[in-house]
């Protein structure tokens, strides 16, 4: 572990965090897909109850 990193960028006030490479968020996607999917299924459930 000898190698040097490579000199990041200082943020622009002291407030900021350091920008890292941006991941797409994989888990709020299912997070927001469940939660689609789960009102779907209420949805039917309640029509198939109520007819």
């Amino acid at each position: 572990m000898t190698k040097k990193r490579p000199p990041t960028t200082p943020p622009a006030y002291p407030g900021m965090r350091t920008p890292r490479k941006r991941r797409f968020p994989w888990a709020r996607l299912w997070v927001w897909t469940g939660t689609v999917v789960g009102i779907g299924f209420i949805v039917a459930f309640v029509l198939k109850v109520v007819a």
